[in-house]
Parts: C-alpha cells; sequence; structure tokens
C-alpha cells in the first residue's frame, strides 16, 4: 500500500468512531489533525452532569512510514480498522507497549 495514503486513512477510521457516540450526549468527539507533523488525535471533551470529561481516546502518528498507534482506548481496537482498510501489520507499530514487548506483538517493532 501507499504510505501516502495513510493520512488519509487514519482521518477515515478516526471520524468513523463519531458515529459511534450518542447525538444527544454532552460529551462530544473532537479531533486534531496536525498534517505538518503527521499526528491525528481524537479527543473526548464535555460535561457530563457535574463531571467534566476531557479524554484522549485515540492517538496516532506516522513515524518513518508507518503508522505508530500511540493510544488506544476503544474497545474492539483501532489497529483492527487499520488493517480492514488495507494497513498492513507489519506497517502499524504499538507505540503504547514498551519496547522489549512489541516483538510478540504481531505487529512492526519500529
Amino acid at each position: 500500500m501507499d504510505t501516502q495514503s495513510y493520512p488519509d486513512i487514519i482521518k477515515q477510521v478516526l471520524s468513523h468512531y463519531a458515529d459511534y457516540m450518542s447525538p444527544t450526549d454532552p460529551v462530544k468527539a473532537h479531533f486534531v489533525f496536525d498534517e505538518q507533523h503527521q499526528s491525528y488525535l481524537m479527543v473526548e471533551i464535555g460535561w457530563r452532569d457535574k463531571q467534566y470529561i476531557y479524554q484522549p481516546i485515540i492517538h496516532i502518528e506516522i513515524i518513518d512510514g508507518k503508522i505508530w498507534i500511540q493510544q488506544d482506548y476503544t474497545e474492539a481496537g483501532v489497529v483492527d480498522d487499520l488493517i480492514d482498510a488495507g494497513v498492513a501489520p507489519e506497517q502499524i507499530v504499538l507505540g503504547f507497549r514498551h519496547p522489549s514487548l512489541r516483538q510478540y506483538t504481531g505487529f512492526a517493532v519500529r
């Protein structure tokens, strides 16, 4: 797969997660797409009753031509959506896993 398509794939996958949120929920998905640094973030922000919610849900970066998942608080896991979109597992790094354990994940080490 052409790595130049990674930003579009990532944005499409992240935007899809907003579809799972209830339109009546006061907590909304916000997206930060930093094209220059190839960093993509989904954050939930809002008030639920008396509690303020600010929760980074997914953070993905493109580093040296690979997709690094830096944070993933989704139930199913964003990696499956990236693979379904055509990204090969060897092009995905689970950045939130300790470097010494990445060799056992079935994904890229770095």
